[in-house]
């Protein structure tokens, strides 16, 4: 159904140590592989795996890893990751993708830091309307509307009071 990916980061050693829950629900009982992979540009950088029995409901498993010589997500290098999540059981296979970075978010006084490095936060509000469109952007109107942003010097947007498109976020993550 659902994944959350949390990490902490040694920005010196240039790792993540991560968590992962996973939420499962709505197949049959039994026997199931879940494994999770985090790949960048294609390519498997870490990848874990765990023999689960499905049970009724809703169920939450965990898996805790480390990642070495991560690569920093940043405005000017926005580095991401595929993570795959995969659950393969009697009744099939279930796939959970989302791309995400490791980045360092800090306040230390009146600096804001990302990854360490002060960070001066210059940015708008984005509404998701287009005329005579409304709430119905594609994924190359919210691509334009990202670069666009970008491109008049921006590092950071704030999405309006009502929930967002995860596709906001994802083009917000590729652009930086």
């Amino acid at each position: 159904q659902n994944a959350r990916l949390t990490y902490r980061l040694d920005l010196e050693k240039q790792t993540a140590d991560c968590v992962l829950d996973v939420f499962v629900g709505g197949g049959p009982e039994g026997a199931a592989t879940l494994s999770a992979q985090l790949l960048r540009d294609g390519t498997i950088v870490s990848q874990v795996r765990k023999e689960i029995r499905l049970l009724p409901g809703v169920q939450q498993t965990t898996f805790k890893w480390s990642v070495d010589h991560i690569a920093l997500w940043s405005p000017e290098s926005p580095t991401l990751y595929d993570l795959k999540v995969q659950l393969t059981s009697e009744s099939g296979e279930h796939v959970f993708q989302r791309l995400t970075g490791f980045r360092d978010l800090r306040v230390d006084g009146e600096r804001f830091l990302l990854n360490g490095h002060r960070f001066i936060l210059k940015g708008i509000d984005r509404h998701d309307l287009w005329k005579d469109q409304g709430l119905t952007l594609t994924d190359a109107q919210i691509e334009q509307d990202m670069r666009m942003i970008k491109s008049m010097g921006a590092n950071f947007v704030r999405l309006c009071c009502y929930p967002s498109d995860k596709r906001d976020l994802e083009w917000a993550n590729r652009v930086g």
